[in-house]
């Protein structure tokens, strides 16, 4: 299964958990993607599509990683806990 096929996977898993981050690769890095608050000193009032860069590049290893911390970004966005 090449790294395409994992993230997507990875992304069913999630959407079918109700979880609302996804991952992307962009490149040769891996992203979280999703609607966040806005960074502080941000012009912006309201949550918006932002990503959060993993720091690391797509491998079957490091999107198992990806998915699990979308799932921790997820339930803190779930309880309003989400804080850059």
């Amino acid at each position: 299964m090449d790294n395409q096929a994992r993230i997507k996977a990875s992304n069913g898993r999630l959407k079918n958990g109700g979880v609302r981050v996804r991952i992307q690769a962009i490149g040769s890095s891996l992203y979280l993607r999703a609607t966040l608050p806005p960074k502080p000193g941000s012009d912006k009032e309201t949550p918006y599509q932002q990503r959060i860069a993993l720091g690391t590049a797509p491998n079957p290893r490091t999107i198992k990683l990806a998915e699990s911390e979308a799932r921790k970004v997820g339930a803190l966005l779930e309880t309003n806990s989400f804080d850059w």
